[in-house]
């Protein structure tokens, strides 16, 4: 072990030892799942082995939740594996400070998954690319200016902080209030920004009110960082595990025993539904990219015609030869134009065609019910630069 004269432990200076670090400084815990984001099997392996080095050197715990295992820091940073100031500055104001999952009052459990989650949807971004770690993103909290270049996370606890959001209590359709925003942060590029919620495996209760009060906070939020911002976020991000999580969300919509809960229609223009896998990162890639999706029409859609703002029917390409054919391009996966697009098939008499990636053939399966073909590819990241 080198330790140095102040009693740091010079092996935390590099490699997935300050990796790790970095990432417990800003999501305040990293849960053993959430490693699956960072890279393939292989490295995952690599990570798990690093942290169980760290646990026998007591810089960090293990707690459980269930059957699942998140690691945090043993109390405050410990200047013996970790020195940098602002780090232990940000961690004290802005990591998530939880409760032990085996306890047995349910409010400390309910902190402890929250926790958990805000760590995978944080890991979750920084494996897409996206700069999420508290050393690689510009302190807007403390008036540091967004840069004009790059894509970055924010966590709900810094954006709240910076825009000055007021919680507001909505009511779900049964009744139930929803005194805050179930956001766990936001995505912000110069191509484009996102709120961000994370479904896991399950539905979550969902307002309207408290997340378009959220949605407007970040607006304003940027009109102040940006010069040229319309001081407007229309489009969400929700993460999910399983098809069962968004076959679910899909089926509730429209539902009015349902609509205690989230579905495709969120009250944002579009809605994102992204998985957590390698093909989620993909699309993560690919959303803060410049003219995402209009390079993405391009590519799949030669054959139609895309301009279809004036159309009746929701759709990204149509064709009128031969009998009309309408095609909406699932790739992108906004899953409040592929509610639309199948309620009009339900309706309107025409050929409908749906094109998406290989990943996504199964639960559009599963909800197209005969009222549209499904054609796949693999997905491939490279068409939108």
């Amino acid at each position: 072990m080198k330790i140095g004269k102040d009693g740091y432990d010079k092996k935390y200076d590099r490699g997935i030892r300050k990796e790790i670090m970095e990432l417990l400084i800003s999501a305040g815990c990293v849960s053993y799942d959430g490693l699956h984001s960072l890279e393939d099997d292989h490295e995952h392996r690599i990570y798990s082995r690093t942290i169980q080095k760290m646990i026998e050197e007591k810089s960090v715990c293990l707690v459980k939740y269930g059957n699942k295992k998140i690691v945090k820091l043993l109390g405050n940073p410990n200047r013996r594996y970790y020195k940098n100031e602002s780090g232990i500055n940000y961690y004290s104001r802005y990591s998530l400070v939880y409760a032990e999952g085996s306890s047995r009052y349910l409010s400390d459990r309910q902190s402890c998954k929250r926790a958990l989650l805000h760590s995978e949807v944080l890991m979750f971004m920084y494996g897409a690319g996206l700069n999420a770690t508290y050393d690689n993103k510009a302190m807007i909290m403390s008036g540091e200016p967004l840069p004009d270049i790059g894509a970055y996370y924010y966590t709900s606890l810094e954006v709240k902080n910076t825009s000055g959001y007021s919680a507001v209590v909505g009511i779900t359709n049964d009744g139930k209030k929803v005194s805050n925003t179930r956001s766990f942060g936001m995505v912000i590029s110069p191509c484009a920004d996102y709120v961000v919620y994370d479904i896991d495996t399950a539905l979550i209760r969902w307002s309207e009110i408290s997340e378009t009060q959220f949605a407007f906070s970040c607006g304003m939020m940027l009109s102040r960082l940006r010069e040229h911002n319309k001081g407007i976020v229309n489009s969400c991000i929700v993460l999910y595990k399983g098809n069962s999580a968004i076959k679910r969300a899909f089926e509730a919509t429209g539902n009015k025993s349902s609509k205690t809960f989230i579905s495709a229609e969120t009250g944002y223009k579009e809605t994102y539904y992204i998985p957590y896998s390698s093909e989620g990162r993909a699309l993560i890639r690919m959303m803060v990219s410049d003219n995402w999706k209009e390079r993405l029409k391009e590519y799949y859609l030669t054959e139609y015609d895309t301009n279809t703002g004036s159309l009746s029917v929701v759709c990204d390409g149509v064709k009128t030869k031969n009998g009309k054919e309408y095609a909406l391009l699932y790739c992108i996966p906004d899953i409040t134009r592929l509610y639309r697009f199948l309620k009009a098939a339900e309706i309107n008499p025409a050929r409908y065609i749906i094109y998406c990636y290989e990943y996504q053939v199964s639960f559009l399966k599963s909800v197209v019910d005969g009222l549209a073909e499904v054609y796949a590819t693999e997905i491939d990241e490279t068409v939108v630069y």
